[in-house]
């Protein structure tokens, strides 16, 4: 093999370290995964999904996750009702 041949390979291979590796985002289930979808909240990760199982929820959900972005999504539109009494907290840090 030519010295120009083994440059190009170790060229190519170092971009491939490079490249930072992809965090697959988890999808998890309440009930199922997590008893309370406040629990599923707390240990959410990065572009995690929360999916909530039909029902109705009494809830009052604190989401105090900075820098974390999630999707929270319910069975299906009148399957799935979060009853908060209007109440949702968003606290973030600076």
């Amino acid at each position: 093999m030519n010295k120009q041949r083994i440059v190009s390979i170790l060229l190519i291979l170092s971009l491939f370290l490079m490249i930072p590796p992809s965090v697959a985002a988890d999808t998890v289930t309440v009930p199922g995964d997590y008893a309370t979808i406040q629990n599923a909240i707390d240990n959410v990760s990065e572009g995690d999904v929360i999916t909530v199982a039909p029902g109705t929820y009494t809830v009052n959900l604190v989401i105090d996750n900075p820098g974390v972005s999630f999707t929270l999504r319910g069975a299906g539109a009148g399957i799935t009702f979060l009853d908060g009494g209007g109440a949702l907290t968003r606290s973030s840090a600076s």
